[in-house]
């Protein structure tokens, strides 16, 4: 798939058919990841990829969204300076390796939630870290089609 067209078709995925998904695309979609930009390339983030379906109905019960998913994505970072950017970064490589690897993904966890602390001790995360996302991750069961905003709606040449 050419870039343009991925990120155009990358959509926020929230129901999954029951299929596993291969280890070695779940591993893929790590590695593409980890090319995301960092300020300074000081790469803080470190990333969880939670497949065990205990660990995940925890979870589901921690975000209370009502969400079932077969795999989801843990990103936490060093709380360096730009430790929010540097996490959302690699996040949306995640979401759009995956949706190349014909996977569907949701951004449903996100930095300073109430569950956070809950999270961190599933997942043995140590303190000095912080949780930027969780993004579930599996195999599309639907297809939505957003309307977006058109061109002009959003663009402002030289100033607002």
């Amino acid at each position: 798939m050419n870039s343009i067209k991925l990120l155009k078709t990358r959509r926020s995925i929230r129901k999954f058919t029951d299929q596993s998904i291969e280890m070695n695309k779940l591993e893929k979609m790590i590695e593409t990841a980890r090319y995301a930009p960092t300020a300074n390339n000081i790469q803080p983030w470190e990333l969880i990829v939670v497949t065990d379906n205990d660990k995940l109905k925890t979870l589901e019960k921690y975000i209370d969204q009502d969400k079932k998913f077969p795999a989801c994505v843990v990103v936490c970072s060093q709380n360096v300076k730009h430790h929010l950017e540097d996490g959302s970064n690699v996040s949306t490589y995640i979401m759009l390796a995956a949706r190349e690897l014909g996977l569907g993904t949701c951004w449903i966890g996100s930095y300073d939630k109430s569950y956070c602390p809950k999270v961190k001790k599933l997942l043995k995360v140590p303190q000095k870290y912080k949780i930027i996302s969780i993004i579930t991750v599996g195999y599309p069961d639907e297809n939505p089609q957003p309307n977006k905003k058109e061109l002009d709606e959003v663009i402002h040449w030289e100033q607002f």
